[in-house]
């Protein structure tokens, strides 16, 4: 009976251990996909959201969007421009400005880099 309990109480610890190990990796952040994404939501300082002023500038067809080379280049196209960028998994380079970038559900977050922390949304493009 005891032997029993002894391989049951390993096989658990054994389990524990595997389930332990593969979290690991489940829980590292996802990494910036290279691809097109579009301004989805801008939020303030605050956390408000500022829907009116995203709702405007579609009205007026100015819609804000990126595209990510994989080789760490892209493009910014607002306001009927578009501006060279530079990207890694933790920034986003436009015209000199260093903006730190993030991914959360596969859309890219870029934070203000005044110090108002306004935040940008980006969400991918499907085809």
């Amino acid at each position: 009976m005891k032997q029993y309990l002894k391989l049951f109480l390993a096989g658990i610890m054994a389990a524990v251990l595997l389930a332990c190990g593969n979290n690991t990796t489940a829980s590292q952040e996802p990494t910036v996909a290279p691809g097109d994404y579009q301004l989805n939501e801008l939020i303030d300082e605050r956390g408000a959201s500022l829907a009116e002023d995203l709702a405007v500038l579609q009205s007026l067809d100015q819609i804000v969007t990126i595209h990510l080379a994989e080789d760490g280049t892209g493009v910014l196209y607002m306001f009927d421009e578009s501006s060279s960028l530079t990207w890694t998994e933790s920034s986003l380079t436009i015209e000199g400005e260093t903006l730190p970038l993030e991914t959360k559900d596969g859309s890219l977050i870029i934070h203000s880099a005044t110090d108002d922390e306004s935040i940008m949304v980006f969400h991918p493009i499907s085809d």
